[in-house]
């Protein structure tokens, strides 16, 4: 699948240089949770910056706002930051909640 809006999206990489391409943090999470590719077969787990297009960051070095206020593909209603901080200064005076990639996977189950 190809990435529709430079804001969201994320990839899955394989050691044998294999990428998957979502459009949504959601459908990435569906994929690795249906066992699409093994977790010992897989290189990086990227998703974009949502203050900057086309800048991917591995997993588990962002922080995931999650809000009806973001109007993300396919309805996660989430965007990724660099930081906690790049994740309050966009939050602020919005609902919504902060998770790292562990806690956003689990959620979404």
């Amino acid at each position: 699948m190809g990435i529709i809006d430079t804001k969201f999206g994320g990839e899955v990489i394989t050691k044998k240089t294999k990428v998957y391409k979502f459009d949504d943090v959601v459908c990435m999470i569906r994929f690795l949770q249906a066992g699409k590719a093994e977790e010992k077969e897989i290189a990086q787990k990227v998703v974009i910056n949502f203050e900057k297009e086309n800048d991917f960051i591995d997993v588990s070095k962002v922080i995931f706002w999650i809000s009806p206020e973001i109007k993300s593909p396919m309805g996660s209603y989430a965007a990724a930051f660099i930081s906690r901080d790049a994740a309050e200064k966009a939050k602020t005076g919005k609902e919504g909640q902060l998770m790292n990639w562990n806690e956003f996977f689990k959620n979404n189950k």
